[in-house]
């Protein structure tokens, strides 16, 4: 039996119940794409059901304000794929009557589709044979066929691998997705379940013994660490919030107040110069705790101050607006997850 029928047998067999297979409606494909970019599966499902029942059609998103639409967005993180999709939306409503194009050359125009985009979602919602290449498809492949080289480099073997098994397909979606799930589910990075492969007599990473050395990676370069400072800052019974620029990391959410602890600076030295370089004087500043934080290139370590507002007209080159809230209105904006962190610890401090 061939790679492609061994494949679509066991993905018939599994017949894994997700809330987009084995659907038709090319805005819930795209949208269920778009958010499981670099996020895993079982995180976005109930986003994308909460999603849906707020946002059923293309021009429900692009009537919303940004701001709505990053507060439902509020916790999947890489903000940019909400706004990106928002602005497509529009696009579609101006230019497409509505309709996601079912040209691939139109529908690679709009904001935040690309290759992978394109491949998945014109595979499952109108089956054209184009290969899905992500990192789980490019593991898979590396591992059956024992490519030895640098992943990333293989992407041309890997390709033609992949377009020549697609031939034979009727159901290149199902080939797609059968694809990624074998490798998040069987063909995972590490503790990969080989016995229960549907491939594994043809595998050549298997038969020699080889897969935890094939897909072959460049080394990570350790990722860089910050100790921050963050203010919660408190002024007639509220709190200050910063909406970040739209251009850069976290574009368009709303954060507390913050900076970085410079070398050989004490805590409460950096919190009273980062609440100055925002423009606001401090009567006083009590150390509230601490909370990690991982992003996909650097990590920090937020010290937490409630501070007590002085005087100040707030001031900062990476924000567009500032508002005084009252605790209750946290909810009404997108806030990063950074920040709430902090604001739980002020919760639980004060329950």
């Amino acid at each position: 039996m061939s790679f492609s029928n061994l494949l679509l047998k066991w993905y018939k067999s599994e017949n894994i119940s997700l809330p987009w297979r084995n659907e038709t409606d090319l805005y819930r494909i795209w949208l269920s794409e778009v958010m499981l970019q670099q996020t895993q599966v079982a995180t976005v499902i109930p986003y994308y059901k909460k999603w849906l029942s707020k946002f059923p059609t293309i021009l429900s998103v692009a009537q919303t304000s940004e701001e709505d639409i990053l507060k439902h967005w509020e916790g999947l993180g890489y903000y940019s794929r909400a706004r990106n999709f928002q602005f497509s939306c529009k696009e579609i409503i101006k230019i497409h009557n509505g309709e996601v194009p079912k040209d691939s050359l139109e529908f690679l125009k709009l904001k935040g589709v690309g290759e992978y985009i394109h491949a998945a979602v014109h595979s499952i919602g109108l089956n054209k044979k184009i290969p899905v290449i992500d990192g789980n498809v490019k593991r898979v492949v590396a591992r059956f066929l024992g490519l030895k080289n640098e992943i990333n480099s293989e992407k041309k073997n890997i390709k033609s691998f992949l377009d020549k098994e697609m031939i034979e397909v009727n159901l290149p979606g199902d080939f797609n997705q059968a694809m990624m799930d074998l490798g998040r589910i069987i063909c995972k990075p590490k503790n990969m379940d080989c016995l229960n492969c549907p491939l594994n007599s043809s595998c050549y990473s298997y038969k020699n013994n080889l897969m935890d050395s094939i897909p072959v990676k460049l080394k990570k370069e350790k990722i860089p660490h910050y100790n921050m400072v963050v203010g919660i800052v408190e002024k007639d019974e509220k709190i200050l919030l910063c909406k970040r620029n739209n251009n850069g990391l976290l574009g368009g959410m709303w954060e507390l107040p913050a900076g970085k602890i410079k070398i050989e600076e004490t805590r409460k030295a950096a919190i009273k110069r980062v609440m100055n370089e925002f423009g606001i004087i401090l009567n006083t500043e009590n150390f509230l705790g601490k909370a990690n934080h991982k992003y996909s290139h650097f990590s920090i370590e937020q010290n937490g101050y409630i501070c007590e507002y002085k005087s100040g007209d707030v001031i900062s080159e990476n924000h567009s607006e500032y508002r005084w809230i009252s605790i209750d209105e946290k909810s009404k904006y997108p806030i990063h997850r950074a920040s709430h962190k902090i604001l739980n610890k002020m919760k639980a401090a004060y329950s």
